[in-house]
């Protein structure tokens, strides 16, 4: 029986196939384009089972579905109808599925109302034994999303002020996936993956520096004008302003907790932000 892996091209998916992969544990990625993504699983040197998948489309469930036991949901917020989730979820378990991990959001997997917890409201409403994972911020960001401008321009911008983030790397959000999804005792549980120490972003800066061998700068930008710039850098206002929405609740301070459930679950300490900025030091270099 396999692990299905839905969103398996993404920041975390993908880590997630390459860790049970490595494990030798039997995974089958859920994505749009099956063909596309068996070659870029290939060009990493791993053979993955790729499979046509879609919530709007149904048709594309069943054969999906088929030899599958566990899945790793991902549902980016707010871009698939709840009924359509529903019906998957009961497609899922017609088919036999007996385990499910969703990945949720740390900022707005507590919010009524919100498209990460009315997931999590039907994943625990489905009839299949679940995990919910909360991580914190992706140390990740800082390679591509909030990250884009540091190779060119030495800086990234954020309406982020002063508070402070427990990031996560998302290796450890996958090792905790991994966790989940091949040993028992984790139905009915929440996880809140974070490393180990809250940070600032004048931290991260200095962090990030110290590893790309130059001086990068966080430069703090109100609401207002952190939509306005990110605009005339491409983003749509809809995406300016949805980043805004979740830096808000950053700066109430609620992303500054540590969880010490990495360390729980993997018996050893989470990555912390000097290891992710040294693995990772050559995306920052000057382009």
């Amino acid at each position: 029986m396999s692990i299905l892996i839905t969103g398996a091209t993404g920041n975390v998916g993908s880590e997630v196939v390459r860790q049970l992969a490595n494990a030798g544990a039997p995974v089958t990625a859920a994505v749009r384009n099956a063909e596309k993504a068996a070659l870029e699983f290939a060009r990493q040197g791993l053979a993955i089972p790729c499979k046509s998948f879609d919530y709007a489309k149904p048709e594309t469930w069943q054969h999906a579905l088929e030899g599958v036991e566990s899945i790793f949901l991902i549902v980016p917020p707010g871009t698939t109808e709840s009924k359509d989730i529903e019906a998957f979820f009961k497609k899922a378990l017609a088919a036999g599925v007996r385990r499910l991990v969703f990945h949720s959001g740390r900022s707005t997997g507590d919010l009524p109302g919100e498209p990460l917890n009315v997931t999590e409201g039907l994943v625990r409403q489905s009839g299949i034994a679940w995990t919910i994972l909360r991580p914190g911020w992706f140390m990740q960001n800082f390679l591509n999303w909030v990250g884009f401008t540091i190779p060119a321009e030495a800086a990234f911008y954020l309406p982020a002020a002063d508070a402070k983030t427990a990031f996560v790397d998302v290796r450890d959000i996958a090792a905790v996936a991994v966790e989940a999804l091949t040993k028992p005792g984790h139905e009915g549980q929440l996880y809140e993956p974070t490393s180990s120490r809250a940070l600032d972003h004048f931290e991260v800066a200095q962090i990030i520096s110290k590893a790309a061998g130059r001086s990068i700068r966080y430069v703090h930008l109100d609401d207002e004008s952190f939509v306005v710039e990110m605009m005339k850098r491409g983003w749509s206002r809809a995406s300016a302003e949805h980043t805004v929405f979740l830096y808000r609740i950053v700066r109430t301070g609620k992303e500054a907790a540590v969880s010490g459930d990495v360390e729980r679950l993997l018996h050893r300490q989470p990555v912390d932000f000097e290891q992710f900025a040294q693995d990772y030091a050559s995306n920052w270099e000057r382009r």
